[in-house]
């Protein structure tokens, strides 16, 4: 794009910064270019409005654009909140009650907190620490095992199961088989060896 020294009058390029004429200084590229044209500021040409790049040397002519910072996220109102119920994880079954024997008059209560329990006879030696230890109540000459039943609680259920006892297990006249689960109900009565013991709730 050519451009007129002020000074002589002599058609110059646009880019020039002296007149070959008169060698006067001429004015800024920028100050030279029709309203909307761009000049680029390393060789001077005049580029067409919203170019990005210099169609004569390929320079940046502008930044581009920074982008708009993203939104805030929102913090919804108290209004438009939604109440979420807390989830509760439930808890697990405990054992409750005790183990009434007849001939003696005990009360054996079964150890809160738990959801299962050997009955048997405690034995150091062996290492052997049931939770209902029927040692202290006469459990050898009754024929009781170290490890002689188990109670376990499921749901809310109690139930008793034989351990593989060498004098067995019954429960309401029924001998119990061996590894099987079966339903203890209040007021119960059972046979471990030859102790009777009833089952309460509480």
């Amino acid at each position: 794009m050519a451009y007129t020294c002020p000074s002589c009058g002599m058609v110059v390029q646009a880019s020039a910064v002296f007149c070959d004429n008169c060698g006067v200084k001429l004015p800024d590229a920028a100050a030279r270019l029709p309203a909307g044209m761009l000049a680029c500021l390393r060789c001077g040409h005049s580029n067409v409005p919203g170019a990005v790049f210099c169609e004569n040397c390929g320079a940046l002519l502008a930044a581009p654009a920074e982008p708009p910072p993203p939104a805030a996220p929102t913090i919804p109102s108290a209004n438009q909140m939604t109440h979420q119920p807390t989830l509760r994880s439930p808890g697990h079954p405990t054992l409750t009650g005790r183990l009434f024997i007849p001939t003696s008059g005990a009360s054996i209560p079964i150890p809160p907190g738990k959801s299962e329990a050997i009955i048997g006879r405690e034995d150091p030696i062996s290492g052997v620490f049931p939770e209902i230890d029927l040692e202290p109540h006469d459990g050898l000459n009754h024929g009781i095992g170290r490890r002689h039943a188990k109670l376990t609680c499921q749901e809310g259920q109690i139930y008793i199961e034989d351990l593989n006892s060498v004098n067995y297990t019954h429960l309401r006249g029924q001998k119990l088989v061996p590894g099987q689960k079966y339903p203890l109900q209040d007021g119960d009565e059972l046979v471990l060896g030859k102790m009777k013991l009833i089952y309460f709730k509480s």
